[in-house]
């Protein structure tokens, strides 16, 4: 599966099924703002007391700076007026926010408010320097889509975004009912192959990931982690890049995508490129030969980051299930995306 669908179908009628749609995370908000002239967006998720914060800049047109992705977990305090605040820290950086809550949610246990705002300071350990100052209204929440056989043997679980302004609203990027659809079908023929297997316990699980998230460009990728039967779980990916025109949002190629940041695409270069990285990681496809670049998944498996472009490949794709998942990242000021060729 090269991208995500984003047609989402009528609920399925399927005997022996329980389709449930429930919030997967009502501590989950996402967060958008500008910055000297750049998108800038927060996801922020609070689960016991702990606030897990990623904060993304858009990536660069050419001529400016490398953008900023930074992945920090902090603890919760609620101050004398019922206020919640993070502070988290690592090597490099610190992020202290002071979180809008919606008191009512949850029997008033004080959760992100995915319609209010976060006030948010960011700045570098190395030097204190404030890396960005100010307010990030809200956007978006998360939601959680499960399908269960009622006999509990399988599980098909689905996560992502779920927006609710413009101009995102019309925008979905977590898998439909039609991926569920597929995963439950392979279930239900695995167990008929398998019934010398009654008691075991199959499930297929997705999370989608986003990696940019701006008022015209939306990159993200869907993790799927699966098992129904053989000797181990599976992991594969799904990726998919979105561009807004004034006809709404469209998936759009990896050239598409670097035409709309002012970037050259030459696709020899790159596919040289990814297998020779793929090749100095030891990828046995890629040593031996038989990945030649020339494939067409080679491409399709992009995400946008605010460094760069970063490709992800799943087990048995480049090389056996035991050598697990290649990553390959090329970054913005990388020469491939600065020489017309």
């Amino acid at each position: 599966m090269n991208g995500l669908r984003l047609r989402i179908l009528p609920p399925l009628s399927l005997l022996a099924i329980l389709a449930m749609v429930t919030p997967a995370f009502a501590s989950t908000a996402w967060y958008h703002g500008t910055h000297a002239g750049r998108d800038v967006a927060l996801h922020l998720v609070i689960d016991e007391g702990t606030a897990f914060v990623t904060y993304l800049e858009a990536p660069p047109l050419p001529g400016q700076a490398l953008g900023r992705q930074v992945r920090l977990e902090g603890r919760v305090e609620r101050d004398a007026e019922d206020v919640l605040g993070v502070r988290a820290s690592d090597e490099t950086h610190v992020i202290d926010l002071e979180v809008d809550v919606d008191r009512y949610a949850l029997g008033g246990a004080g959760r992100p408010d995915p319609l209010g705002s976060v006030r948010l300071s960011l700045r570098s350990v190395r030097d204190d320097a404030v890396i960005f100052e100010g307010a990030l209204r809200g956007v978006g929440t998360s939601v959680e889509r499960t399908v269960r056989l009622d006999d509990g043997s399988f599980d098909v679980t689905t996560r992502g975004p779920f927006f609710l302004v413009d101009p995102w609203r019309s925008l979905d990027l977590a898998p439909g009912m039609e991926d569920m659809a597929e995963s439950v079908t392979l279930g239900l023929g695995v167990q008929k192959d398998r019934a010398d297997v009654p008691n075991a316990t199959w499930w297929d699980e997705r999370i989608v990931e986003i990696t940019t998230l701006t008022t015209d460009l939306v990159s993200a990728r869907t993790n799927v982690y699966s098992y129904t039967g053989g000797a181990h779980p599976n992991t594969w990916y799904a990726t998919a890049t979105m561009h807004r025109r004034e006809e709404g949002w469209r998936s759009v190629t990896l050239c598409e995508a670097l035409t709309v940041l002012q970037r050259p695409c030459d696709e020899p270069t790159l596919r040289a490129y990814i297998v020779e990285a793929l090749t100095d990681q030891g990828a046995t496809w890629a040593v031996e030969g038989s990945m030649t670049g020339e494939e067409a998944w080679v491409l399709d498996a992009f995400t946008l980051t605010p460094q760069g472009v970063h490709f992800r490949y799943a087990p048995y794709l480049a090389g056996p299930y035991v050598q697990g998942t290649f990553d390959v990242r090329i970054p913005w000021n990388d020469a491939i995306f600065l020489t017309v060729p």
